[in-house]
């Protein structure tokens, strides 16, 4: 996946080579691990923490109690935003509830969504009286007087572009008047900056329990005059590789498509290169 930097996390020594190029079994989505590891700690594995590793094999450990606070352990600024919360909230990523939690016991109506079943387990046991999975780059339901995205949620838009992309698509999350209360991650003057992207934006994967999700990518293919269907139609038939057109997650994800690093080194180099080979063919055929 893509996105900043996760928040409430320490940094680990650098993995060996063969750990950072080798997926491993990354069939499973890629929450997956967060889920469990918040289910095993509920159910009492008080030392259950998710690896974060980065695509140059740096890993930082979050603890899964984080996902556990009270009001108390709160930062000041989750404590801002929840004060500033009006009216029906839509809590995205929500985690094991513990900002929904709060929020319900002050009187407010509260959706927690989460992709990762496990949470949305854990949420319903720990007593959030709506939670559900769900996505909300695909989200078709009912509309917020707030929506909340706290503990660095909004680095799943991946990019700037996929910001821009999701603020323009904003409104059909929101009742008119309605708010979007989010936090970020400074990257701060240290930390790398990669070539093509902004400060802080790197693909990570996590891992709980021998259990790791995919690193995936979502690449913008605008330019090539497509829309994100036909451009998958075109990679699958004249380059033989498969992915996910990135309308699949709604509006938002248009003009972009998802591609899952589940393989070997030598077969995702095999694979850019034949999309490459098949991107030039497309440009010169327009």
């Amino acid at each position: 996946m893509t996105t900043s930097r996760p928040s409430s996390s320490r940094r680990h020594e650098r993995a060996p080579a063969s750990v950072a190029n080798d997926p491993g079994p990354v069939s499973l989505q890629s929450w997956r691990p967060h889920g469990i590891a918040l289910r095993d700690f509920l159910a009492g594995r008080a030392d259950a923490e998710v690896v974060v590793r980065d695509e140059a094999g740096e890993e930082e450990r979050t603890p899964a109690r984080v996902f556990f606070r009270g009001p108390d352990e709160f930062s000041a600024l989750e404590a801002v935003a929840l004060d500033l919360c009006r009216g029906r909230v839509l809590d995205v990523g929500a985690g094991a509830g513990c900002h929904s939690l709060v929020l319900q016991s002050r009187g407010l109506a509260v959706v927690a969504i989460d992709v990762a079943p496990e949470a949305v387990e854990v949420m319903r046991r720990r007593g959030v009286r709506d939670a559900r999975r769900a996505d909300v780059f695909a989200w078709n339901g009912e509309c917020f007087d707030t929506v909340l995205i706290l503990m660095n949620g909004i680095g799943l838009v991946g990019s700037l572009q996929g910001l821009d992309g999701f603020l323009a698509e904003a409104p059909r999350l929101l009742t008119p008047g309605g708010q979007i209360l989010l936090d970020s991650f400074d990257p701060g003057p240290s930390e790398p900056t990669r070539p093509g992207r902004y400060p802080g934006e790197m693909r990570f994967q996590l891992e709980y329990a021998g259990i790791r999700g995919a690193f995936y990518g979502f690449v913008d293919v605008r330019k090539l005059g497509m829309t994100s269907v036909q451009a998958v139609e075109s990679f699958v038939r004249d380059a033989g590789v498969a992915m996910v057109p990135g309308s699949a997650f709604g509006p938002s994800g248009e003009g972009y498509i998802r591609l899952s690093f589940a393989a070997s080194m030598d077969d995702l180099k095999e694979a850019m290169e034949r999309m490459a080979r098949a991107a030039i063919r497309a440009n010169a055929s327009a």
